[in-house]
């Protein structure tokens, strides 16, 4: 009789620790580039206050992006390293995107400035 309710005890563990492993497993979420805008993109020539010859470039872009995240338990943290844009082998811009984490992309909508 003890093996017996033993035996039940492994099975019951065993079947807890499976479910637990396949409500656990995380899924990697699907990210998808839906577009780059530029708004306004300048390239020009003139001096600086002291005279010296420059080049310059302005340019103002948004990056849209979607995210798909198929996991239940598992939140979504997105971050960044710097951004840097180049002309001509120069680093003319850079940036960073915030660091949210949330659980769905509706609640990072929803919190833009995390």
């Amino acid at each position: 009789a003890a093996a017996f309710w033993f035996s039940v005890l492994v099975l019951a563990f065993t079947l807890v620790c499976l479910v637990v492993w396949g409500a656990a497993r995380r899924d990697k979420p699907s990210v998808l580039v839906k577009s780059l805008r530029v708004e306004n993109f300048y390239a020009g020539e003139g001096t600086d206050g002291t005279g010296v010859p420059t080049k310059f470039v302005t340019m103002n872009c948004s990056l849209e992006i979607d995210v798909h995240n198929p996991s239940t338990m598992f939140g979504i943290h997105v971050s960044s390293t710097s951004i840097q844009l180049y002309y001509s082998q120069i680093p003319i811009a850079s940036g960073q995107v915030v660091f949210c984490f949330g659980t769905s992309l509706k609640f990072l909508r929803q919190n833009s400035a995390c």
